[in-house]
């Protein structure tokens, strides 16, 4: 049995010829937790854009960092750190819709960068602003 990343034949110790059920016309192996019934555990639910709270920000330069809490989402219980560029603190709070996802849309405001929501993260995100003002001021 080799070495193997990822959900691959050889990451197993089980026989697979021997104890792979078949659903769907496919091998699958059994489950870790239990071999008589199958564990599905749904993916948390993506933040709704229209459903959210400024918890803080903080301005440097043409960055914005900002936490917000999503109440529908579970993942990070709900708390997203996003940085955003070009973007006022006053418009932040006169949002109706805030998606933390990425997006092309010039219509919405989107971040440019999502840091884990923690003091760790927002220390990285004030690193980022920093850096990034002390890259332009070299150009000039």
């Amino acid at each position: 049995m080799g070495l193997g990343v990822g959900p691959g034949r050889s990451c197993y110790k089980w026989d697979y010829q021997e104890e792979a059920r078949v659903v769907s016309g496919r091998a699958d192996p059994p489950d870790i937790n239990t071999t008589s019934q199958r564990v599905n555990i749904p993916d948390p639910p993506n933040p709704n854009p229209y459903r959210f709270n400024v918890v803080r920000w903080e301005k440097h330069g043409d960055y914005l960092i900002a936490e917000v809490h999503y109440p529908d989402c579970t993942n990070y219980e709900g708390t997203k750190l996003l940085l955003y560029e070009g973007v006022t603190p006053e418009q932040l709070q006169k949002a109706k819709e805030l998606d933390p996802h990425f997006s092309d849309n010039t219509m919405t405001i989107s971040p440019v960068a999502r840091f884990e929501p923690t003091e760790r993260g927002w220390a990285m995100a004030r690193k980022i602003c920093h850096a990034t003002r002390i890259d332009l001021l070299m150009e000039d």
